[in-house]
């Protein structure tokens, strides 16, 4: 993960001989997304036909179409605009609100009870990356 944001980083930034600016965010999630498809489509339509697993149902595609768009496209532009804004390193840190953003969508969308385990997982990770994220005024060290 840590390779692929540098990766992001550089090609966000640096301006190719063949192109008038560097990749959007939008772009490089959907050239992403794309080249995905081109890789895994293949192998999802063998085990679909060949394995003996059911076609996906109606219900199953549009939940499909609703993780492309909304976990997939929304999240991965937001994450590269991050890596452009405020660099590689400081929105690596961001990686970890992923649990916490499926434990509120879990509850939202699904009806999830929230105990004690989960609020306080939740905190913690929030409050992690409140802490990671902080300006140093001092200069020091954290640790």
């Amino acid at each position: 993960w840590a390779s692929s944001t540098i990766f992001m980083k550089k090609i966000m930034t640096n301006i190719p001989d063949d192109a008038s600016a560097p990749l959007s965010p939008l772009h490089l999630t959907v050239w992403s997304s794309v080249i995905g498809f081109l890789i895994l489509t293949p192998w999802a339509g063998y085990e679909t036909y060949n394995l003996g697993f059911e076609a996906p149902s109606q219900e199953a595609w549009l939940g499909i179409v609703f993780l492309a768009v909304f976990s997939t496209v929304l999240a991965y532009v937001w994450f590269a605009e991050g890596i452009r804004t405020i660099g590689a390193g400081k929105s690596a840190f961001y990686v970890y609100l992923v649990p916490p953003f499926g434990i509120l969508s879990g509850w939202l969308l699904l009806d999830e009870k929230l105990g004690p385990s989960l609020l306080l997982a939740f905190a913690l990770i929030v409050g992690g990356v409140m802490l990671a994220q902080r300006n140093n005024i001092t200069g020091e060290q954290a640790s």
